[in-house]
């Protein structure tokens, strides 16, 4: 088995295939395109099928499919491998996977890479109840910097603890992605940072990116300050995600949790959050 450059046919029924497949998840990778990522997996110089990768330190493996007529031969195995060799010649210290929660197969064939986090996702039935006591407000312009430095800072060290990376490597990742979002700062159509206080008190802080397609909240950062933390915060700030996702007519709201994070883990758990992807990662040896 080798891989190798897709001829344009494959990539056509590969995109179809995916395209179908993403009218029916929420994986948040879904509707992206991967052509300069994407290669044919071959047997004796026959296509049986698409390994689309993003190959970095940290390697992304974004899709495996293979033709109807080929699954069940163990090809998806060793077109992991392949991989996994080609990433590791391109200087990746380990590679990621988003499995899809009802996926089987793959559950099945990364069975071996270690959970890192996972993708939750929340029904919103109707409005939630902020708990007595908590006003919420927008963040102010005053306020951004600092947040957005601590913001970064907190995902930097976090990824980089899950990954195995240095912050140095992920703290630039952060930053570039926040950027990004709000170039501008505070807030904008599709991202809301709230503040929310306790007796005058900053206790938590909460962003919210808004999406149509798929029609969710999604949970970018929720934060309680250190000397606020086990006073029922977070899950004010949860709540207030929720309320935004009724004032908003939106029916989901998401989120990521690394799976080093067991209190945060367990209050959404406790709010009735589903796990819908894991993100799993494997190691690789040097050559």
């Amino acid at each position: 088995m080798d891989l190798a450059a897709p001829t344009s046919e494959l990539v056509r029924l590969w995109q179809r295939d995916w395209a179908l497949r993403s009218r029916f998840t929420s994986d948040p990778q879904q509707g992206a395109h991967f052509e300069d990522t994407t290669f044919a997996i071959r047997i004796a110089g026959r296509e049986i099928g698409v390994i689309a990768l993003e190959i970095t330190e940290t390697a992304n493996l974004i899709d495996l499919w293979l033709m109807p007529g080929e699954r069940g031969h163990g090809y998806a195995r060793r077109a992991i491998s392949a991989a996994e060799d080609l990433c590791r010649r391109h200087g990746a210290r380990n590679v990621r996977v988003a499995v899809r929660v009802g996926d089987s197969v793959a559950t099945v064939l990364f069975s071996h890479y270690a959970l890192v986090a996972s993708h939750l996702t929340g029904s919103v039935a109707g409005p939630a109840a902020i708990p007595e006591g908590i006003v919420h407000r927008p963040m102010r312009a005053t306020e951004f910097p600092t947040w957005r430095d601590d913001c970064v800072e907190e995902y930097a060290q976090q990824s980089a603890y899950a990954y195995g990376l240095s912050p140095a490597v992920t703290r630039p990742v952060a930053l570039r992605a926040i950027n990004q979002a709000i170039p501008d700062g505070v807030s904008n159509d599709t991202n809301e940072i709230w503040v929310l206080e306790a007796e005058a008190q900053t206790v938590a802080t909460l962003w919210l990116r808004i999406d149509d397609r798929p029609r969710q909240v999604y949970i970018q950062n929720i934060e309680t300050l250190p000397a606020h933390r086990r006073k029922g915060y977070a899950q004010a700030s949860m709540k207030l995600a929720q309320e935004r996702a009724h004032a908003h007519s939106l029916p989901t709201v998401r989120l990521n949790v690394f799976a080093h994070n067991l209190p945060a883990r367990r209050l959404y758990d406790r709010m009735g959050y589903e796990t819908a992807v894991e993100f799993r990662i494997k190691d690789l040896p040097p050559e």
